[in-house]
C-alpha cells in the first residue's frame, strides 16, 4: 500500500507503508541495507526515487549518472605506501660485499624506497611462509636486500609483498589496517610510527 506523506505541493512524498489503527506508517529506510520505497522531495524542487530494481522497457534519458558499487575482500585489507607481486628474484653475491637478493615486481611503478620494511606471509593450507625484512637499496626497478634479512623463509616469484613502515623516513612509517573479525569485533587500525619490523616492537 502507499499513503501521501504529506498532501500539500511542498514536502510531499509517496512510499511504502503498513497500516497502524485506522493510519498509514512510513515503511521505508534508506541506504544499502534499508527496505520498502519512496518517492519523495529531498530538497526544495529535487525529488528522489529509491527502490530496489528498475526496468525501462523503452527510452532513459539520464544527464547525470553516478554507480556506486560495493566490493568485498576476503580477509583483512593493508593500506599502505608500497605493494608488488614479485616477479623475478636473484642472489648476488659481489667480490668482497655482502650477499643480498635483488628483486623485481610485476608493477612497473616502483612504489618501494630504501630503508622499508615490507613483508610477505601466506599460508598453504600444510606449510607457513613469512618474512618482514629492511630494503637496503633500490636500484631502477629492483630492490636489494641482504641475504641475512631472510631467516625462515627466502623470496620467490609470486610472492606478494607489502610495505609496514620504514626505518628512516617519518612520512613513510604509517599504515591502516581494516579487518572484519580480529579479537571477535570489526575495527580500523590506524598505525604510526612503525620504526621496527612488525612482531618485535612496530609501533612508536
Amino acid at each position: 500500500m502507499a499513503e501521501f506523506y504529506n498532501t500539500g505541493f511542498h514536502g510531499k512524498s509517496l512510499f511504502s507503508s503498513i497500516k497502524s489503527g485506522t493510519k498509514y506508517i512510513e515503511n521505508f529506510l534508506s541506504g544499502f541495507a534499508g527496505y520498502g520505497w519512496k518517492l519523495w522531495e529531498y530538497t526544495a524542487g529535487k525529488w528522489k526515487l529509491e527502490v530496489d530494481a528498475i526496468t525501462v522497457r523503452g527510452q532513459m534519458t539520464i544527464f547525470e549518472l553516478l554507480v556506486s558499487k560495493i566490493r568485498s575482500i576476503k580477509g583483512a585489507l593493508g593500506i599502505t605506501q608500497g605493494f608488488g607481486t614479485i616477479s623475478t628474484v636473484s642472489l648476488i653475491t659481489p667480490e668482497g660485499g655482502d650477499p643480498y637478493y635483488s628483486i623485481t615486481l610485476d608493477d612497473k611503478d616502483m612504489s618501494f624506497v630504501a630503508n622499508d620494511f615490507f613483508r610477505c606471509q601466506t599460508f598453504s593450507g600444510t606449510s607457513q611462509k613469512m618474512y618482514h625484512v629492511e630494503i637496503a637499496s633500490i636500484d631502477g626497478s629492483s630492490i636489494h636486500v641482504l641475504q641475512t634479512e631472510f631467516t625462515d623463509s627466502i623470496p620467490e616469484v609470486g610472492d606478494d609483498i607489502v610495505q609496514f613502515g620504514n626505518s628512516v623516513n617519518t612520512a613513510r612509517q604509517s599504515a591502516i589496517y581494516l579487518h572484519a573479525d580480529e579479537d571477535g569485533q570489526p575495527a580500523i587500525d590506524v598505525m604510526f610510527g612503525i620504526i621496527l619490523r612488525i612482531g618485535t616492537v612496530a609501533l612508536r
